[in-house]
């Protein structure tokens, strides 16, 4: 009897060990498809349906196009090359608008247009999206930074922000009731700053360097994190082993990153419609303000340079940054646009390319004409031979102003309406420009 034990677990200790070495070769070599994944009909303008599907159940693309016009009670028809020509009656327009699959493939972000017949495997892309966009859209966006899908996560109650600039975002959509932590640089709208002083804010480090115990702390259910940040990622990492959910949110270079941003907020927190709210009214400012300006065109308005500090190489922002972001879509010119990113330069390049305006950024002085002449008397001798300084156009911002002019976020309008009047303030009819802005700078925006 010992005997027949001893075999029957030997056996069992056999075909444990060749289960364990079946599922991890397979794993290896990418066989293990995952078993669900997210499928969208997305009729433009952030108009979009969404469901989960089965993909043992729906194993083509067209099972998937089946499976959520089913559940949705859309009607879809296709032309005999096998192209979507027709969801719930939008149509394809020939030059214009069309319905195509889109997807994006396991542990990627960007979007890829997939031709008709569609034979795509979708076991490999865990985001499907039946799109109706021109030949120079895309999507609506639907991952975050690790690829993985914004939708379909459970009810949020209990959230941690990461960055300023997340924070900002949560407090524009209404969702400011939600948080529970936040970074200690995370202080606006005011109502941050007397959440955190009332103690209904646990902070949970700094920026750059938030702590894993303190955010474990603040008991949430979802840690929104900025992918700029190492330490967020290895965050993010962690968590999931903790029973938090983590959305890892990109770094925001350009006004299509904010608005994605605000989207995946709103998905992921269940405030989509205060998301969309704020998204038109964004972009609804933003035009307004863009069209003022459209006549400049063909004018010639010189470069500016915005620098950060006033080092013998200070850094400057290049293409690629949020606030030369900005600086293009008002029709100016960035006197380093040849850079990429926020790069040191040296003080042969300034001369080089001879900015005719300069605008500091500071958190070294206050917005008082007092300061401002400080800031002037030692601004590195290099500058005092541009354009810029000698007809007196070095603006400094500081306090607030220069919090949101190294904060991408939802207070781009007010940005765009700062610069926008340094730039071209004959359009906004300005006489003077104050040269120090602070804390009131609401107040030039009247």
């Amino acid at each position: 009897m010992n005997g027949d034990w001893v075999k029957r677990t030997a056996i069992i200790v056999v075909l444990l060990f060749a289960c364990v070495l079946t599922v991890t070769a397979s794993t290896e070599q990418g066989v293990v498809a995952h078993e669900f994944g997210e499928v969208i009909v997305d009729f433009g303008n952030r108009n979009v349906t969404w469901t989960t599907v089965n993909f043992d159940e729906c194993p083509t693309a067209m099972d998937s196009l089946d499976c959520i016009c089913e559940r949705n009670g859309y009607l879809y028809s296709v032309d005999k090359n096998g192209s979507v020509v027709e969801i719930d009656n939008v149509y394809s327009v020939p030059g214009g608008s069309t319905w195509n699959l889109w997807v994006v493939e396991l542990g990627k972000t960007e979007w890829v247009k997939m031709s008709a017949p569609y034979s795509v495997s979708v076991t490999d892309c865990p985001v499907l999206s039946w799109a109706y966009c021109d030949s120079n859209g895309e999507p609506t966006v639907a991952v975050d930074q690790f690829g993985r899908s914004i939708y379909g996560y459970d009810q949020v109650h209990r959230v941690v922000s990461l960055a300023p600039s997340i924070t900002e975002v949560v407090s524009s959509i209404r969702a400011t009731d939600l948080l529970v932590g936040v970074d200690r640089h995370s202080d606006y709208p005011v109502e941050i700053v007397k959440m955190r002083d009332e103690g209904e804010l646990i902070t949970v480090g700094d920026y750059g360097t938030a702590l894993f115990e303190e955010i474990l702390r603040a008991k949430p259910d979802m840690v929104l994190c900025d992918e700029l940040q190492y330490n967020h990622v290895q965050i993010a990492n962690r968590l999931k082993s903790s029973g938090v959910e983590s959305v890892i949110l990109c770094t925001e270079e350009t006004f299509e990153d904010i608005i994605d941003n605000v989207y995946i907020v709103g998905i992921v927190l269940g405030r989509s419609n205060d998301a969309n709210i704020k998204i038109n009214q964004i972009e609804k400012e933003t035009l307004k303000i863009i069209s003022l300006i459209e006549r400049l065109k063909n004018s010639d308005n010189g470069g500016v340079m915005i620098v950060l500090g006033l080092n013998a190489s200070p850094f400057v922002a290049g293409s690629h940054t949020y606030v030369g972001d900005v600086v293009a879509r008002l029709l100016g010119k960035n006197a380093f646009e040849d850079l990429d990113g926020w790069l040191p330069i040296n003080r042969e390049l300034v001369l080089k390319n001879n900015p005719s305006k300069i605008i500091v950024l500071t958190t070294a002085y206050k917005a008082t004409q007092f300061e401002y002449n400080d800031m002037l008397s030692i601004l590195p001798g290099d500058w005092r031979s541009t354009d810029a300084y000698k007809s007196g156009e070095i603006y400094m911002m500081c306090e607030n102003a220069g919090d949101m002019m190294q904060r991408p976020g939802l207070r781009v309008t007010q940005l765009m309406g700062l610069l926008g009047r340094i730039l071209h303030p004959e359009v906004f009819h300005l006489s003077i420009m104050p040269k120090y802005i602070g804390d009131d700078y609401e107040s030039l925006l009247v």
